[in-house]
């Protein structure tokens, strides 16, 4: 099993993994002391509970943190999007399977990265706009969605390029 040590030197090693510095400095500056919490496994016998090691926060846009864990989805997944505090879901919870992911990467691209301008809309043929936060390339694509309903829009990081078909 983990301990915190280790854990702070597998951080370092999958934060050094992410090609964007703006990306990786962003989570640099929520990363917390790692501290593990019991969390119930919903998908084994009841009571079923394993420690999840939390190693990022973003309270002042989220409720969610990101943690890491070695059993329930890990160690295939073990980058999970966890509740950090009491929302009626439960902040005991390891939550489901399509909020665990294989890289640490990963699991910020679906969490904390939302906040940076690193987000641009996308066509058939590539990019159609600038880099963006999350909400204004979103809300630009849903504008030419509504104005093209058979076209193909998306949005995703810009150092990634266009989503797949």
């Amino acid at each position: 099993m983990i301990d915190a040590k280790s854990l702070s030197g597998l951080v370092e090693r999958e934060l050094e993994a992410i090609a964007d510095a703006r990306v990786r400095d962003h989570v640099r500056s929520l990363l917390v002391e790692p501290r593990p919490i019991l969390r119930d496994w919903d998908y084994g016998e009841p009571g079923q509970q394993y420690v999840c090691w939390t190693i990022v926060e973003d309270l002042a846009r989220s409720r969610v943190a990101i943690a890491y864990c070695e059993q329930g989805f890990g160690p295939a997944n073990p980058w999970g999007l966890v509740w950090t505090r009491d929302d009626g879901g439960g902040e005991g919870s390891i939550g489901m399977d399509s909020a665990w992911f294989f890289t640490l990467e990963e699991a910020v691209y679906e969490s904390v990265a939302s906040a940076l301008p690193i987000w641009r809309f996308y066509g058939r043929d590539g990019a159609l706009s600038e880099e963006m936060d999350w909400e204004a390339a979103w809300k630009a694509c849903a504008t030419l969605r509504a104005a093209d309903p058979d076209g193909l829009y998306g949005v995703d990081r810009a150092c990634k390029g266009p989503p797949a078909d």
